[in-house]
């Protein structure tokens, strides 16, 4: 069996490649991968990691675990005006009430059975530095999902 994790990173990215956002950025090429894409150095376009990240196993019942998977959806590009930084920072309000409000489209390979989008964290994670001298934006959008399963005996 596949890693749940690796299972919802791979649905998140198709869904998000198919969704149609608001806004100046509508469209994106989202990719499943282990690592965000590429260098700061290389970055010529937008790049859209959805990249699988923790998994914490709770005890649920007596016959079946709860598993909380996280997925990183990263957000890369670089920037030449102020107005192509909101549009940065309003594509990942986006992608955040994309998933929030279960708008995304059905996706191949389908989200594993009874995954639920549990919580998310906003983290922009380049600092003053990048902002002001490389003119990069770079943000990750941290989702939690949760799903019971049974134990495996």
């Amino acid at each position: 069996m596949e890693a749940i994790e690796l299972l919802i990173a791979a649905s998140l990215a198709d869904s998000l490649s198919q969704h149609t956002f608001p806004g100046a950025i509508s469209t994106i090429d989202a990719v499943r991968r282990i690592v965000p894409d590429g260098a700061m150095e290389e970055l010529t376009s937008l790049r859209v990691s959805v990249v699988p990240g923790e998994l914490d196993v709770q005890n649920h019942t007596r016959a079946a675990d709860l598993f909380l998977p996280t997925v990183h959806v990263v957000i890369a590009n670089r920037f030449d005006t102020n107005d192509e930084l909101d549009d940065l920072f309003d594509l990942r309000t986006n992608i955040v009430d994309a998933i929030r409000s279960n708008a995304l489209p059905a996706s191949d390979p389908p989200m594993p059975p009874g995954t639920v989008y549990f919580e998310i964290s906003n983290q922009i994670t380049f600092g003053r530095n990048e902002i002001a001298n490389q003119r990069t934006y770079l943000a990750d959008i941290s989702i939690v999902y949760r799903r019971a399963q049974e134990k495996v005996t």
